[in-house]
């Protein structure tokens, strides 16, 4: 499973190949007109053990944090918008689009500016450098047929290019 690099994964993985960035925006309810200055002090729904549970207090020191455990499902999570739980959140776009296509106008997208971008990597056992090598030559959108490759997969699931960064 591609993810960004985290202290206690290093310990016994490597990171490597990494196939592209994902933004991470503000998501709010979609009949939500909450100002930016009031999102700094609303309720952030965030699921423990993941990146946003350090990202989200970053960026909104003033929020209160609701912490899902962190076998919650993704749907969940967008579910405390939905339900008036918690005010906004914090995700990348490739999640929050197949929550809204099957829960069409419960959440939004507050703008189009990511609040920050992680690279993302695939997890290998350390030292395994054959495979290393492998995936970074099939990840590598530096080739011509791996950027064809990446971009066709992109249309073929209807991904839009502000979702993943190659």
């Amino acid at each position: 499973v591609p993810c960004s690099p985290a202290a206690d994964f290093e310990k016994v993985f490597d990171f490597v190949g990494s196939y592209g960035s994902l933004p991470y925006y503000l998501y709010v309810q979609a009949q939500s007109t909450k100002t930016k200055e009031e999102l700094a002090t609303v309720r952030f729904a965030v699921t423990d053990g993941y990146l946003t549970v350090f990202e989200t207090p970053k960026h909104f020191p003033k929020a209160t944090i609701i912490s899902l455990p962190q076998i919650s499902s993704v749907a969940e999570v967008y579910d405390q918008l939905k339900y008036g739980k918690a005010d906004a959140l914090v995700n990348e776009h490739v999640s929050a689009l197949n929550y809204m296509r099957g829960n069409p106008d419960t959440i939004r997208r507050y703008d189009d500016t990511p609040l920050f971008v992680k690279k993302m990597f695939f997890p290998i056992k350390k030292g395994e450098t054959d495979w290393a090598s492998f995936i970074n030559d099939m990840t590598d959108t530096n080739k011509p047929e791996n950027k064809q490759i990446y971009l066709d997969l992109l249309k073929k699931y209807n991904v839009p290019e502000d979702a993943l960064r190659p």
